[in-house]
């Protein structure tokens, strides 16, 4: 069995006990077995931070335990266990997620061959709560909206299409962008595009991992039109890229001018919504904005006329 002495994967769970042996399980079968393992559970209420325990006990895996007493949320646990990180390169997945066997094996030397790339990541499949496979995987999924995506920064402005089970990054790329913002709610987008506006990104076509579809997951529970909280991170994801250049200003606020007067029409604060809105008016100087732009600032955005 071969060892990938440079690879570190890192397992967050929260009220995953149902799954969390089986995503060890997965991690234990791979046929290039990652030098250390990061057990990360956020505070569960159920035997999650039990079985992580007794499975460190038992693997002949490197394991450090991460096994908090107070929940913190994902994106600070990530950056809790990114501190911990002493390989090069390093992947997490959620513990109802799995891997592949072949996984590390494929998408590692990508990596270890061109020293330019910041993460490479791959096609996943899905499965559902009771472990049945579902008949669409990721890029069945996204295909219908990129047909099919490019790994570009700018394509990737527009949407993600990559499943965060599938990444694997360059550990020096992701501390030398910050890391995770511990003030969004879900961990990926907001990373990938901030490394993938500095440096290369690739995939593997194969689905080496496979994606639980929960039912109480964020995906579910916060992706969701009426979440004013999901309008205000696309928001602010997007907003950290202003400034970059004329084409990615003119591309950002045309993507979050709607997000806006969504926001807006719905009573969330115009003090901050009103700096995206004059960064949007001087842009794209279109009237509308410009009103938008006035009455925010002005705190009328209530007497606009709906839409």
């Amino acid at each position: 069995m071969r060892v990938a002495d440079d690879l570190t994967v890192i397992v967050v769970g929260y009220r995953h006990e149902r799954f969390v042996e089986a995503t060890l399980a997965s991690i234990e079968a791979q046929s290039w077995r990652p030098a250390r393992v990061i057990l990360c559970d956020d505070a569960s209420d159920d035997r999650s931070a039990e079985l992580m325990r007794a499975w460190a006990e038992r693997t002949d895996l490197a394991v450090t335990l991460r096994l908090a007493e107070v929940n913190r949320g994902l994106t600070a646990t990530l950056n809790g266990a990114l501190a911990e990180v002493r390989t090069p390169f390093y992947t997490y997945i959620s513990a109802d997620d799995l891997m592949r066997p072949q996984r590390v094996e494929r998408q590692l030397p990508v990596l270890r061959a061109d020293p330019e790339l910041a993460f490479v990541y791959c096609d996943a499949a899905r499965i559902d709560e009771s472990g049945r496979a579902l008949p669409e995987a990721f890029s069945d999924l996204y295909r219908r909206i990129w047909n099919p995506p490019t790994d570009t920064y700018p394509m990737l402005m527009e949407g993600s299409w990559i499943p965060a089970v599938s990444v694997m990054c360059r550990t020096s790329c992701v501390r030398a962008v910050g890391g995770y913002d511990e003030s969004l709610f879900f961990e990926d987008f907001d990373l990938w595009l901030r490394l993938a506006s500095r440096w290369p990104f690739t995939h593997v076509d194969d689905p080496l991992v496979v994606f639980r579809d929960v039912s109480t997951s964020l995906g579910h529970s916060r992706f969701r039109d009426e979440d004013n909280g999901w309008h205000w991170a696309k928001v602010r994801m997007r907003g950290k890229h202003f400034g970059r250049d004329r084409a990615t200003d003119v591309a950002v606020a045309r993507i979050i001018r709607p997000w806006l007067i969504t926001l807006l029409r719905r009573g969330e604060s115009q003090a901050q919504l009103a700096p995206y809105f004059r960064r949007v008016a001087r842009i794209d100087r279109s009237p509308a904005s410009l009103v938008y732009a006035v009455a925010s600032t002005l705190r009328l955005g209530r007497l606009l006329p709906p839409r």
